[in-house]
């Protein structure tokens, strides 16, 4: 947790920290636990060491008062956690973005209509796994449709989308990780009217 602040106070890219820090710990933790053939509680044990240092530097993040700037993320079925997204809403958060983490295991209509109801400027959805590529590249033209018509970005990133996979997919943007989210989302805001 030290090493965490002590780099965010030193300058680092809150990006930068948590891709080459944080995700990379639990992506080296989760590599060990395949190739052992180790299931065990060490994987949840470590998401939810990770989720509370997420929400220490969440509490720390000052939330902007204009609500121009709002934000959802959320994950597809298959993530084994909500680090990733959580992760993404404070990147979101830390950019300037009124942003909301919508959990994981959530399938596309839930989602457009979270698009529908709160016209996010940004909607950033993480893919952990896909089962159908065609039932995927199909859900993702309703749900870029639905973020189009109510003035929704769609960002996508996760462990299971590449850059060339993504383009096969309906999104404005490929996150391939939290840096390039948080500089995405620099530039959305500053491109703003």
């Amino acid at each position: 947790r030290q090493v965490i602040f002590d780099l965010r106070d030193a300058g680092h890219s809150l990006g930068a920290i948590l891709d080459q820090v944080l995700l990379a710990g639990m992506a080296n933790l989760r590599e060990r636990a395949v190739d052992t053939g180790e299931t065990s509680y060490r994987d949840q044990h470590a998401a939810e060491i990770v989720l509370r240092i997420l929400h220490d530097l969440r509490s720390q993040v000052v939330t902007p008062k204009s609500s121009e700037f709002t934000a959802i993320t959320a994950a597809l079925d298959g993530a084994p956690d909500t680090v990733r997204v959580t992760a993404a809403e404070l990147i979101l958060c830390a950019t300037g973005w009124q942003a909301t983490s919508l959990g994981r295991l959530l399938p596309f209509a839930t989602l457009i209509q979270a698009i529908e109801t709160q016209r996010p400027r940004i909607c950033f959805i993480d893919v952990a796994v896909v089962r159908n590529e065609n039932e995927l590249i199909r859900q993702f033209e309703s749900l870029h449709l639905a973020a189009k018509s109510n003035g929704t970005a769609l960002g996508v990133g996760g462990d299971a989308i590449s850059e060339d996979f993504v383009t096969r997919l309906d999104a404005d943007q490929y996150c391939g990780d939290l840096t390039a989210l948080e500089s995405w989302a620099k530039a959305l805001e500053s491109s703003a009217p």
